[in-house]
């Protein structure tokens, strides 16, 4: 039996590894006039940042998308190695 854990309660309760991150980058990105998974940190994609950043306390990360972002969201995954680098030293977007 899983114990319920209300963070309200307890705020100073650990939650790291307990939480599934869900990234949505599947939308037609009309209003936006272009397509914002192509949004980019310097030249990380900003879908990539944002999985750094939910790593530290995610158990599971999901990215929903769409047919047509999926090639280009499947070459940057597999290009996660070159952009670990910048996530293992402070400051590392200041240069």
């Amino acid at each position: 039996m899983r114990k319920k854990i209300n963070p309200l309660k307890n705020p100073s309760t650990s939650y790291t590894g307990m939480v599934s991150g869900i990234i949505l980058a599947g939308g037609r990105s009309t209003r936006f006039g272009f397509n914002k998974i192509e949004i980019k940190i310097g030249t990380i994609p900003l879908f990539i940042d944002q999985l750094f950043k939910i790593n530290d306390f995610c158990r599971e990360i999901i990215i929903a998308t769409s047919e047509r972002n999926c090639p280009y969201i499947i070459s940057e995954l597999d290009n996660i190695e070159v952009y670990r680098k910048y996530y293992s030293r402070p400051n590392s977007f200041d240069k």
